[in-house]
């Protein structure tokens, strides 16, 4: 064997060891952070399924596009059906219901599944979690009760609360179902935005990997940490949830009940107004209508704060009483589900952030600023 044949094998050798070690080196290492480091859009796969039959509670396309500082859920009613098929999206899997391909241009890059009990957990690992409520919420064979104000839910509740019937006189059971999905994106983007508090908690030693855990999913730990860690240090991040347009049929099975059908003819144009509001920048400067409550026995406060949020060219629709006083602490309840519309209110009102809340409403406004005994004028900012 000459020299020069030597030298290619030797070549040939090395070649191959280093397509192995880079093949070995890809099980460990963290594209997730490679790909905020370089602002490269990618998209997750995300579900909540029950345990013992594996039906979706929730399913969702989540877009993350780090150049922007913006991340969405695109949300699918699991109670809907596909118009070429007789099933609910509930009785199919993750993947088979996933056709988000088709309206968003891209195909899932990883897959993040919990059941409802894990997803349970998750919360709870965490510390729980807060939402608001402007009147009591009452869940079919609940084993929790929801009163009105800012209540401290455990992952069980959250869960209960997210996935729970709520009683609905006959031929409604369709629009409990939109109700349903709303709670899931309310407690979503409640969990998300409270967890910037839980950052060192989640730097801890061991904590990432028992959450890792909890989830079925193609992520490395590492990809899995950075994630997490992504959403409780970017604090500027900005948070949407939509959810695919829907229609409503008669039900075959049922004559007086409606049946929800995905208008798949809209999802792609839904999907794609969302994409230009967030390139041209209109998600973040773009007006949007809010009301005032007055929840003191001050009278004629709303009014006023009404007045000067007008003047600082915030659109306010109403200025109201709140029907429950006297309310202790101020709050913004952002109901359009967008941390960016939160984050805006928060500010012209003077709130911090843990007395912001979400709570997903199909209304004419996009927030409500709830005045508590806590208000004073001086609070609020041009």
């Amino acid at each position: 064997m000459n020299r020069f044949v030597k030298f290619l094998v030797l070549l040939a050798i090395l070649m191959v060891a280093f397509f192995i070690f880079q093949w070995i080196r890809g099980f460990f290492a963290d594209d997730v952070a490679a790909r905020f480091a370089d602002e490269e859009p990618f998209s997750i796969r995300f579900s909540v399924q029950t345990e013992e039959d594996a039906k979706l509670l929730s399913i969702s396309r989540l877009m993350l596009y780090p150049a922007e500082k913006k991340a969405v859920f695109y949300f699918l009613n699991t109670a809907s059906h596909f118009p070429d098929e007789e099933d609910n999206i509930a009785n199919l899997s993750a993947f088979s219901a996933d056709r988000f391909r088709q309206w968003v241009g891209s195909g899932a890059d990883y897959n993040l599944y919990f059941t409802e009990k894990n997803m349970g957990r998750f919360i709870d690992f965490l510390g729980g979690m807060q939402i608001f409520l402007p009147q009591p919420v009452v869940i079919k064979d609940s084993r929790y009760q929801y009163p009105h104000g800012i209540q401290f839910l455990s992952g069980q509740q959250a869960m209960e609360f997210s996935h729970g019937a709520i009683p609905l006189e006959r031929g409604s059971d369709h629009l409990a179902q939109l109700d349903r999905l709303f709670r899931t994106e309310s407690v979503i983007l409640n969990l998300l935005w409270q967890l910037p508090a839980r950052q060192e908690f989640l730097e801890s030693d061991g904590v990432i990997p028992f959450l890792y855990g909890l989830a079925d999913t193609d992520l490395t730990t590492e990809e899995f940490g950075s994630l997490l860690l992504y959403f409780a240090s970017e604090e500027d991040l900005d948070v949407f949830v939509l959810e695919t347009p829907l229609q409503f049929e008669e039900d075959p099975k049922n004559p007086y009940e409606k049946r929800l059908a995905v208008n798949e003819e809209r999802c792609e144009e839904h999907y794609n107004k969302f994409l230009q509001e967030m390139r041209t920048g209109a998600l973040d400067t773009a007006s949007f209508p809010m009301d005032v409550q007055n929840g003191t026995e001050r009278g004629g406060l709303a009014g006023r704060v009404k007045q000067f949020l007008h003047g600082s060219g915030t659109e306010v629709l109403y200025a109201d009483n709140y029907e429950r006083k006297p309310l202790p602490e101020s709050v913004v309840l952002e109901r359009s589900g967008s941390f960016s519309v939160a984050r805006r209110i928060a500010y012209k009102t003077g709130r911090s952030r843990d007395r912001v809340f979400f709570l997903r409403q199909p209304l004419d406004i996009s927030g409500t600023f709830i005045l508590g005994e806590d208000f004073q004028i001086k609070d609020l900012k041009y």
